[in-house]
């Protein structure tokens, strides 16, 4: 936090020095959605701050991504359930870039010089 306030921001509905309480997550989860042009959400249980996190956003209009997970696996219930809902699926990171260029104009950044070459 000393770090963002030298070189950015810090944006709380709580004052300074005050603890990182869990019962507080969800009003910050809230703060990130609303900054957020776009959510992804990547991996998460079925009740889990970034299910929280998600819900705000739907409810700010934002556009939700996930990364879809293995059926069973406990980590992937709340990724898996959103897709059911509607979410929108990263299947492929350079169709997902291709995507936010062409939805919100955002430049798309080339990936295919990173992939290891076999």
């Amino acid at each position: 936090m000393k770090r963002l306030l030298k070189n950015g921001a810090v944006i709380s509905e709580y004052q300074m020095g005050s603890d990182p309480l869990a019962m507080n997550f969800p009003r910050r989860n809230r703060i990130v959605s609303a900054l957020s042009d776009v959510v992804i959400v990547v991996e998460a249980r079925e009740k889990s701050g970034s299910i929280i996190t998600a819900d705000f956003a739907l409810e700010q209009g934002k556009d939700i991504y996930v990364v879809p997970g293995r059926v069973g696996d406990f980590l992937s219930v709340g990724c898996n359930k959103l897709i059911s809902q509607g979410a929108g699926v990263i299947w492929d990171i350079d169709n997902f870039l291709s995507e936010l260029q062409e939805t919100y104009g955002a430049p798309v950044l080339n990936t295919k010089h990173t992939k290891t070459q076999k």
